[in-house]
């Protein structure tokens, strides 16, 4: 019998859904396709507890971020109306840059709900323990794919950080402005306030340039996580755990605002209130980590829950040989995010290149050829590790 958790085995399960499909975009038919290959696969290693969450998603994150942009950009209209006006627009505007802050972190916000969306859902796949049930596990990986961006190619991806955090500063400064020019409307203010609106229209125009590329084939982005949660579905039911449940969470619209994990949690949160985490992201290349730091920017900053980076560290430390460290990357934003915000357990484990950051990062050369199964194998073999660990405690 193959090993489930071999990097040859693994590979072809990244074959399936990144060559033979390729991209998935979510609410697209796409990803259905993907949903369909999971679900057969699933039932294949004898797994009968298998469930579908539909929700509806859009297809890209530009609508998530463009409606709080465009929400600043247009509440500077209001100063028509004199102070009051002013006021009014300054609060909107407020409005708009905490939305554009959660949209940074991957957070639900009410300015994307003009955005056109189409069929998504979460497979959730349940494998039970052979003794007492103590605990809960959720491994997660995402199905859906992003488009190649301009501002994450390797030239510009280095400055993205400085980049999104002055946005967001440009967005609460443009509110403070509104504010201020109602209770002191000097002509400097409104100058200020001026530049402050062109450069939110600057921001705009800026998401509207990285909306020109189309969808990437997501190998590593992340049919690699989807492989490894195969992996470890199969190495379950051959050798399963004695006293922890697991979900398999093959979540949908991950790129877009995280919407499966979240609708998710909608359903399950108090029956997984003290569930553990484990979020797989982009570890299809480079060296396996489990990050300690996430963020696209300092402004939008968060860390994993203590208790499930203790256990990410105990496992490290017991498996040398898989030559697992932590790793601080703030380039990254993804489901651990809302997890740790509403007050779960939750790690990540991923793939950093030589530079630190995500191997070839919403980029078209993220596709099947630039794999490597070593990658795929020592992040399954960490994960069952950390389940392991769990089980014993």
């Amino acid at each position: 019998m193959s090993d489930p958790l071999s990097g040859k085995v693994l590979t072809e399960h990244v074959r399936a859904l990144a060559d033979e499909i390729g991209p998935r975009p979510a609410g697209s038919q796409a990803v259905e396709r993907a949903r369909t290959y999971v679900r057969g696969a699933l039932r294949g290693l004898g797994i009968t507890e298998i469930e579908e969450q539909p929700f509806r998603a859009y297809n890209s994150v530009f609508y998530s971020l463009a409606g709080p942009v465009g929400t600043v950009a247009l509440s500077n209209l209001l100063g028509i109306l004199g102070p009051v006006g002013d006021l009014m627009g300054g609060a909107l505007a407020a409005a708009g840059a905490y939305a554009g802050w959660r949209a940074l972190r991957l957070l639900r916000h009410p300015l994307s709900s003009w955005a056109p969306t189409g069929p998504d859902a979460n497979i959730i796949a349940r494998i039970m323990p052979s003794g007492r049930l103590e605990r809960l596990a959720v491994l997660l990986g995402h199905l859906d794919t992003h488009k190649c961006r301009h501002s994450q190619s390797p030239q510009r991806k280095h400055s993205l950080s400085t980049l999104l955090g002055a946005n967001l500063g440009l967005l609460m400064l443009n509110s403070a402005l509104q504010l201020s020019t109602a209770l002191l409307p000097r002509r400097w203010m409104h100058t200020l306030r001026i530049l402050s609106t062109v450069g939110v229209l600057g921001a705009i125009g800026m998401l509207v340039d990285d909306e020109r590329e189309g969808f990437i084939d997501g190998a590593n982005d992340n049919a690699s996580a989807a492989a490894v949660l195969l992996g470890l579905g199969a190495d379950l039911q051959q050798r399963p755990l004695k006293h922890t449940e697991v979900w398999l969470a093959f979540t949908g619209a991950e790129e877009v605002g995280c919407i499966g994990v979240q609708v998710m949690l909608d359903r399950y949160g108090e029956r997984l209130r003290d569930a553990t985490f484990i979020d797989l992201e982009m570890v299809g290349a480079g060296d396996i980590v489990y990050v300690t730091r996430h963020g696209l920017t300092p402004l939008a900053a968060y860390y994993p829950h203590p208790e499930a980076l203790a256990l990410a560290e105990k496992a490290a430390r017991k498996h040398p040989e898989l030559a697992i460290r932590p790793h601080d990357m703030p380039s990254i934003v993804e489901e651990v995010s809302p997890l740790v915000h509403r007050g779960f357990k939750a790690v990540l484990i991923a793939g950093a290149g030589d530079d630190g950051w995500l191997v070839n990062w919403h980029q078209y050369a993220d596709n099947f050829s630039n794999i490597e199964p070593e990658s795929l194998e020592r992040a399954a073999r960490f994960a069952r590790a950390m389940l392991d660990e769990l089980d014993r405690q």
